[in-house]
């Protein structure tokens, strides 16, 4: 099933995927986020979308950054549609661009062309 394609962001090639996002029967929202096998949580959303979606507050933790800087960030309950249906997992509320992490790709088969345009697919 195609889920996003690779794209040309500035200098180098990145990889969009659609999902979608929302809490119980309110509202969702649509989106495309950078898939990011170096981050080991589940989704990653700017705090103005996860407040637009409602979504509840479960806790608080401190996280480790790419370069190795730690940053406490609110963590969201959210139910995020991707590939093989609707998934229950953790949002964490930080960063500009939405980010898909390992955790949500857990138990998936992850194909992609690594060229401008390419596809994205996931087996499940």
């Amino acid at each position: 099933m195609k889920v996003g394609s690779v794209q040309r962001i500035g200098g180098g090639l990145a990889a969009i995927v659609e999902v979608e996002v929302r809490w119980s029967a309110g509202s969702s929202r649509t989106f495309e986020a950078l898939l990011d096998t170096g981050f080991n949580g589940a989704v990653s959303l700017p705090a103005e979308v996860v407040e637009e979606v409602g979504l509840p507050l479960v806790t608080e933790r401190t996280v480790t950054l790419g370069d190795a800087s730690d940053v406490r960030v609110r963590v969201h309950a959210g139910y995020i549609r991707f590939a093989d249906g609707w998934r229950r997992c953790p949002v964490l509320a930080t960063g500009d661009v939405p980010l898909v992490g390992m955790q949500l790709l857990e138990g998936l088969k992850v194909c992609f062309e690594s060229a401008d345009g390419g596809d994205i697919e996931i087996e499940t």
